[in-house]
């Protein structure tokens, strides 16, 4: 049995990101397309505009995020830093809101 004296396989810190992102990406303020930064809860927002988004939430860096799709679309700061939020710009073919 060859297979079990092997070492286990480790992924590298690039694989184990998202979408090919770094922790960076989500932790800093979004730039050009995006609304500007608002005090409060973004999640209502974002899912009125967004209705594909998709919400996921990083403990260790206070940041949620919601990607449509593997676009990045919205992203939430909470905890120690406040909470703000930021959403992309409405697509111009979007019957909601």
């Amino acid at each position: 049995m060859e297979g079990l004296d092997a070492e286990p396989m480790t992924l590298s810190r690039d694989l184990c990101n998202i979408g090919g992102m770094r922790n960076c990406d989500l932790t800093e303020r979004p730039g050009k397309g995006f609304t500007p930064w608002k005090k409060g809860t973004g999640e209502a927002d974002v899912d009125k505009v967004w209705c594909a988004a998709r919400c996921l939430h990083f403990p260790k860096l206070n940041v949620s995020c919601w990607f449509d799709s593997s676009e990045l679309v919205g992203i939430e700061h909470w905890g120690r830093r406040g909470d703000k939020w930021t959403m992309k710009n409405k697509p111009s073919d979007c019957s909601r809101a």
